[in-house]
């Protein structure tokens, strides 16, 4: 009896090692931490491969917004360095994307090596296609892999749907992905889906406010996805930062330029050149030229030049050149202390997301410093030939009317009187 008491035991002891082995092996990075090191071995971490990981069960638990027609779930994923970044840079790139853009994160991480925090669209099937592609950027790309966090939100309207996309994964290639998001794009986007999707608002105010939330320091910088730092910004900024001057000013936010380009310039010599040749120009300068205008471009540019002259390529430090005066529609991309409002939700789509908030940081008492000599670059030239979908005008006409009522309560919140227009 002894021993048949003791086999069963041992038999018992092997199942329940067993089945904790399997639950190990079927991790995913569906948790707050991905804590694995990975110094000790070249395998790559697999990250949400398994299609259940993530049911429909789990996202009813997310939090919702003011609203209450979206559901939020902050950290999903975090790269093992996120936290740890915080306390050499104490500045987090805040930036939102859906599933078509999502692929552009890949030169925003090569020119950033400080924390990023990623806030997602995870609509419908695009859910899907979503978890693969994070898998590839996570795999090919080190500072996405380590250095990034991602949350998600989601409609309730149109709750994240679950397929297999494994199929495609026969196409990851690091050094190409477009193979890999065209295969995904051709069978997420079918004509029955775009007729409905195209026209589906984007809430990009909810997700500018989940990346700075979910961020981890004193300061954020919320930027598009496809928005690329100059040569050694992270530790350019990083050190300036941490300066008197910057310290002193609590309601500063901290401009940076930014131009659409041809082509990556090297360095600030090179984006000189670009614009002498006229293969670069300030952002939107052609299609939406007040919503820039107030940098002054004219100034920054001859501070770039001053500072070719007297100082080392990158060797240079960060300095407050001038301080822009407030025009309507004017949405420059700031660094700044996590104190300054929020985006207001209210605005779903596209039209008024971004200058509404800056709107509201002149309303305020906030100062527009424009820094040199980093920049920002937008890879492409916009031009007037390319024309805006009907139901993006009128987006952009129904926020208007939600303007309107926006701005009598700014002023009303911080007791002033209306800015007046600045023709551009």
């Amino acid at each position: 009896m002894y021993r048949i008491s003791a086999r069963l035991f041992l038999f018992s002891s092997f199942l329940t090692c067993w089945s904790l082995f399997v639950m190990f092996l079927s991790h995913t990075c569906y948790s707050v931490d991905d804590s694995v090191s990975l110094k000790n071995t070249k395998v790559l971490p697999k990250v949400v491969t398994d299609t259940e990981t993530l049911q429909i069960k789990d996202f009813s638990l997310g939090r919702r917004d003011f609203s209450g027609q979206f559901a939020i779930f902050d950290h999903v994923i975090v790269g093992e360095n996120f936290r740890m970044l915080r306390d050499r840079y104490n500045i987090t790139v805040a930036t939102q994307a859906s599933f078509d853009r999502l692929i552009d994160i890949i030169q925003l991480s090569k020119s950033w090596d400080g924390p990023m925090s990623v806030a997602i669209f995870i609509i419908d099937i695009e859910f899907s296609a979503i978890k693969v592609l994070i898998e590839y950027l996570r795999e090919c790309h080190k500072n996405v892999r380590e250095n990034t966090a991602f949350s998600f939100i989601y409609p309730l309207d149109h709750p994240p749907v679950s397929k297999d996309f494994s199929a495609v994964k026969s196409l990851f290639d690091c050094a190409n992905p477009k193979p890999l998001v065209e295969a995904l794009q051709k069978q997420v986007f079918t004509p029955f889906y775009k007729e409905w999707r195209d026209k589906y608002k984007y809430p990009q105010n909810h997700l500018r406010n989940l990346a700075r939330e979910t961020s981890v320091t004193a300061y954020t910088m919320s930027l598009d996805v496809d928005i690329i730092f100059s040569p050694g910004a992270t530790q350019q900024l990083s050190d300036f930062v941490k300066t008197e001057e910057a310290n002193k000013c609590n309601k500063c936010v901290f401009t940076l330029a930014a131009y659409e380009v041809e082509r990556i310039p090297k360095n600030k010599d090179d984006l000189l050149f670009l614009l002498k040749q006229q293969q670069a120009q300030p952002f939107h300068h052609v299609i939406n030229k007040p919503c820039q205008h107030a940098t002054n471009f004219t100034i920054f540019e001859e501070s770039l030049r001053k500072n070719s002259i007297f100082q080392h390529l990158y060797s240079t430090s960060v300095e407050m050149i001038h301080t822009a005066k407030f025009e309507f529609l004017y949405e420059p991309f700031y660094l700044s202390l996590n104190s300054v409002p929020k985006y207001e939700e209210r605005f779903l789509g596209y039209g008024f997301t971004r200058n509404t908030q800056t709107y509201e940081l002149s309303v305020g008492g906030w100062s527009f410093k424009i820094l040199s000599p980093v920049y920002l670059v937008h890879l492409g030239m916009k031009s007037l030939s390319q024309e805006r979908p009907f139901w993006r005008v009128q987006q952009n006409d129904e926020n208007r009317i939600i303007y309107k009522k926006f701005k009598n309560e700014v002023q009303a919140r911080y007791h002033t009187v209306e800015i007046k227009k600045v023709v551009a």
